[in-house]
């Protein structure tokens, strides 16, 4: 599966914001502090999951990473 592009709106950082992906290549994500990066990984990841209990462990695992991810 290729992940095209996001459509962002009220994530974190994000109020509203459409990101779209080279075709080819890899795609890296870098910026400053605070500018963004882990809510655009948290929302593919929720984007990708099952919540069980209205838990989204994934999307956790880039804002507080544990040995279990």
């Amino acid at each position: 599966m290729r992940i095209l592009g996001v459509y962002l709106e009220n994530i974190r950082s994000f109020r509203r914001g459409v990101i779209i992906f080279p075709s080819q290549g890899i795609t890296v994500i870098q910026g400053e502090v605070g500018s963004g990066k882990t809510s655009i990984l948290m929302s593919i990841a929720y984007a990708f999951e099952n919540p069980v209990s209205g838990r989204v462990e994934f999307a956790e695992a880039f804002a507080t990473p544990q040995p279990k991810h």
